[in-house]
């Protein structure tokens, strides 16, 4: 889904969430100017090219972080 409020002023958002993201989608969406949302368990790079946007955000419920995947970098200290 995506929602614009014609402010360009503000950024750009896209989201990752699970069913809690439907509740937040009327909250968040006016602080930016174009907002799209993606129910999804996953974080699919392939989607920021597209929207190219300024601010990404993944949303999942506690429950379900273990099941999210591990981030390959490794620590620069």
């Amino acid at each position: 889904r995506t929602f614009t409020t014609g402010d360009t002023n503000k950024l750009n958002l896209l989201m990752f969430h699970d069913s809690f993201g439907l509740y937040m989608m009327p909250l968040i969406s006016e602080h930016f100017n174009h907002s799209t949302f993606v129910w999804t368990g996953a974080y699919l790079p392939d989607v920021i090219p597209v929207v190219k946007p300024d601010v990404v955000i993944q949303e999942c419920m506690e429950m379900f972080i273990e099941n999210m995947p591990r981030d390959d970098l490794q620590p620069s200290w």
